[in-house]
């Protein structure tokens, strides 16, 4: 669509931008007594500098007792950084288009990346032995992936296309196992949960919907119209034993959603200034926190508990792409913004 075509050529002109003329990206001090959220003792301790074009996704994973994070890019390559050292330990290639979606995932012991992109390829890469896997049969862009772990064990894969299809992966025989069908246009997020015995996928898109799936039947059970512009991104957590969904979108709004209420959504957050690109969950004193980033370059931080804005980054030239919130020894956000990937802590 339009929106799509206009947002990456906004993302193109931002890339074209020295990196080195920007302004320091450092973590705003506002309101420090933040109910007990230490966000004023957060500081930028590390940038991790490699990618040669946008970064679009970021995860972390623990392997043979280290911590790693493993970026996507537009740059069609994959790279793992050592989170302890901020050195990037190796260069993955084998895309040929733009890399959008990146997971983790093990079977058994063995460790493994999937990665999905433009060249509708799914690249299975198994960090033990090297060697690779392509699953091939969306006829369009790969745009997003997910784990869905099974009650019996089996660990399957969610991929998302421009297509408008979902196709479900089982990742032990590397084969299509179904594929479902209920989205009209792009298919750019998933979310991945269970709830009570059930496993569920959410995905939303460029049809602006938030379709749940019910994934031992492989069919959905809930689908709604959820944002009047496309859906970028969604995650899912829990807070006092309710579940919720928190979809990002390019109505420059973050809303919840909660599972088993009558009224949704149960939360509407404004004050970003373009499509809301990325969204984290963490806990920090015991106070549940969102952070979310835009295409702007404003990067929030929300206490869920009071459903208050705790403070607004507005120090990037270029969109916020990807934050991921993750304990490696001690806590750490992970920042990408354009070929950058910055590292915050305490």
């Amino acid at each position: 669509k339009e929106e799509e075509k206009e947002e990456e050529k906004e993302e193109e002109k931002e890339e074209e931008k020295p990196l080195e003329d920007a302004e320091p990206s450092t973590p705003a001090e506002s309101n420090k007594e933040s109910k007990g959220l230490r966000l004023a003792k957060v500081s930028r301790t590390a940038v991790l500098r490699g990618h040669t074009s946008s970064v679009r996704g970021l995860i972390q994973y623990e392997r043979n007792g280290k911590g790693y994070v493993a970026s996507c890019s537009y740059d069609k390559s994959v790279k793992v950084w050592d989170v302890a050292t901020a050195r990037e330990v190796t260069t993955l290639k084998g895309h040929s288009g733009c890399v959008n979606a990146i997971v983790h995932y093990k079977i058994g012991n063995t460790s493994y990346l999937a990665t999905g992109a433009n060249d509708k390829c799914i690249i299975l890469w198994n960090l033990d032995t090297k060697q690779t896997k392509r699953l091939k049969k969306h006829t369009s862009d790969v745009r997003a992936l997910d784990i869905v772990t099974m009650a019996n064990g089996d660990v399957l894969l969610a991929s998302g296309s421009s297509d408008s299809t979902i196709i479900i992966w089982d990742l032990k025989t590397e084969t299509a196992k179904t594929t479902l069908t209920g989205h009209t246009s792009y298919v750019y997020a998933f979310t991945s949960f269970k709830y009570g015995n059930t496993p569920i996928l959410a995905s939303g898109g460029n049809d602006n919907k938030i379709i749940l799936w019910d994934m031992n039947k492989m069919e959905k059970f809930a689908d709604f119209v959820a944002h009047p512009e496309y859906i970028w991104t969604l995650i899912n957590f829990e807070i006092d034993g309710t579940r919720y969904i928190a979809s990002g979108s390019a109505d420059m709004t973050i809303k919840l959603w909660a599972l088993g209420n009558k009224e949704n959504p149960v939360q509407t957050f404004t004050g970003h200034y373009g499509c809301v690109n990325t969204l984290s969950f963490f806990t920090q004193n015991g106070i549940p926190c969102l952070v979310s980033g835009d295409s702007k370059g404003v990067i929030q931080f929300r206490n869920l508990k009071e459903n208050t804005l705790l403070t607004s980054i507005e120090h990037y030239s270029s969109a916020i792409t990807s934050i991921a919130a993750f304990t490696s020894g001690k806590s750490y956000l992970a920042i990408g913004h354009f070929n950058e990937i910055e590292f915050w802590s305490e």
